[in-house]
């Protein structure tokens, strides 16, 4: 929302929960934490698991992102696999 009033509107897009938030001390960036997006196939996969009753988990893993809003433009500052 506006500093000023009035509607307010959805920053981040995506299915994916944002799990923590901070404003730059600017007030023109917020920094995120949230994971990578599901690929068209990711989700497929994950249907048929339910369908299955399966408890497999392949969760994406968290990453710092950085969201300029003057510019709308984002970034993710995290891109090492934590899996290795």
């Amino acid at each position: 929302m506006s500093m000023t009033g009035g509607e307010a509107a959805p920053v981040t897009k995506g299915k994916a929960s944002v799990s923590a938030f901070e404003w730059s001390p600017s007030g023109q960036s917020i920094a995120y934490i949230a994971p990578d997006p599901k690929s068209e196939a990711e989700e497929k996969k994950i249907k048929e698991k339910r369908r299955r009753a399966r408890g497999d988990k392949d969760d994406k893993h968290p990453r710092l992102r950085i969201l300029d809003l003057a510019q709308k433009r984002r970034t993710c500052r995290h891109t090492r696999n934590m899996e290795n």
